[in-house]
């Protein structure tokens, strides 16, 4: 979610590839792109793991709490510090834009 992933030009294609392998980096707005391509809209999006309780180890300690605990933890980190490794998106069909489709 949001990372900044370095590049090198790409010996095939001379265009700036990921140096590790093909990844790429999401935010709100690529995926409402994506979304839309396929003929979706974005229903909800869910951003979690802060980059600090994951580094803390504390999301690995706390695995066993039920997720509305563990999410409680998660966002109070995001106070902290700002920076997530995930991003959950679920689409809808647009003229059924209520109902939530994983995708």
């Amino acid at each position: 979610y949001r990372e900044v992933i370095r590049r090198a030009l790409c010996i095939h294609c001379n265009r700036p590839t990921p140096m590790n392998a093909h990844l790429h980096s999401f935010d709100e707005q690529r995926h409402e792109k994506a979304f839309a391509a396929a003929g979706l809209v974005a229903a909800k999006t869910l951003v979690l793991q802060n980059v600090l309780f994951l580094r803390s180890r504390l999301s690995w300690l706390c695995r066993k709490l039920p997720f509305p605990l563990w999410r409680i933890l998660d966002r109070s980190f995001s106070l902290l510090y700002r920076k997530n490794a995930t991003i959950v998106v679920t689409g809808a069909l647009p003229e059924r834009a209520g109902e939530v489709h994983p995708a």
